[in-house]
């Protein structure tokens, strides 16, 4: 076994669930257990992550994407359509939204077309949509976490290249190595899981 990473920092996270935060060591964190439908390249392209490409429509109010197959949530669940329209509708329709709403844009629906591909409908073009769906605000959650109560506190599901085991709060997070993971879009080199066992994230 290759053992543990300890990477040390100067202060906790918020939440584990990215609609609850907006610190950067809380979005340093949603990004080893979750993974956005597009990322950035080394140059800060926007390039395919688990979406493996999308189209915009000529009038720039609907933004279609398809996703890439046999992508695993961490529960061993399948990550599909159903999860992006779950994780956008609660970011932005629910009672409760996300602290970022506002930045998805002027969003009116998220439409499952099938099971790999899902449309999101602006009232208007908002150029600022695509780049925003590779940022760690738009971490796509697994469905598998509605009714938790514990999500955000002491669990969280996600695709990312880590699972969270355990989190003490104010002391360190427990993560352990996805096995399933794929890098689809990560501008890293290793294509699969994290060769550590586990990643102890320790506040000093």
């Amino acid at each position: 076994a290759n053992g543990d990473v300890v990477w040390a920092r100067d202060g906790d996270i918020d939440s584990l669930d990215p609609h609850r935060a907006t610190s950067t060591l809380s979005r340093q964190l949603w990004y080893q257990i979750y993974d956005s439908l597009l990322e950035f390249d080394d140059s800060g392209q926007t390039v395919p992550n688990l979406a493996k490409d999308w189209t915009v429509s000529d009038d720039g109010t609907e933004i279609t994407f398809t996703l890439n197959e046999g992508i695993k949530c961490h529960d061993g669940s399948v990550f599909d359509a159903n999860d992006v329209k779950w994780t956008a509708d609660r970011a932005i329709f629910s009672d409760n939204p996300s602290l970022t709403k506002a930045s998805w844009g002027p969003v009116t629906s998220v439409d499952k077309i099938d099971n790999l591909t899902v449309k999101f409908t602006l009232s208007e073009p908002f150029g600022a949509f695509v780049p925003f769906m590779a940022d760690q605000f738009t971490s796509m959650l697994c469905d598998s976490n509605e009714g938790n109560d514990g999500f955000g506190v002491s669990s969280a599901i996600g695709t990312g290249p880590w699972k969270v085991e355990s989190w003490t709060k104010g002391s360190q997070i427990v993560l352990s190595a996805n096995k399933d993971y794929r890098n689809f879009g990560r501008p890293v080199d290793n294509p699969g899981p994290p060769l550590a066992e586990r990643l102890i994230v320790r506040t000093m």
